[in-house]
């Protein structure tokens, strides 16, 4: 076998390995949850991280579609600006706890969001 060959074969490894990198990465991350998490509590909770996600974009489009485009706001403008910020504020605090105490479920999400995507690209 020439340097060609090697390098051709080698390239050709790498490639089928990363193929199958995302859909492995999938199934262990499914294993483990299946082992720390009942079925139900993760449906559950799974469907409580999509909707503080849902929550979260709904809080920023009613925040940005709120902004005027003027430089001078009146008071009624800067209070209701504020009220959807402390909201966004809010709803991203709700996520981050959910994150820290669900750290494989949100691996999972993102799994699932990545191998979904992959299969359109």
């Amino acid at each position: 076998m020439d340097q060609k060959q090697v390098e051709a074969l080698t390239k050709s490894l790498s490639v089928a390995t990363d193929k199958i990198h995302g859909p492995l990465n999938a199934l262990a991350l499914v294993k483990l949850v299946d082992a720390f998490y009942a079925p139900d509590d993760r449906m559950l909770l799974l469907k409580q991280i999509d909707d503080a996600y849902v929550a979260c974009n709904v809080a920023y489009e009613a925040m940005a579609a709120g902004t005027p485009t003027a430089r001078s706001w009146t008071d009624e403008q800067k209070s209701e600006h504020q009220r959807l910020l402390n909201a966004k504020v809010e709803c991203d605090r709700v996520v981050d706890e959910l994150r820290k105490e669900h750290k494989l479920l949100f691996r999972l999400r993102d799994a699932r969001d990545t191998l979904s995507k992959s299969k359109y690209e």
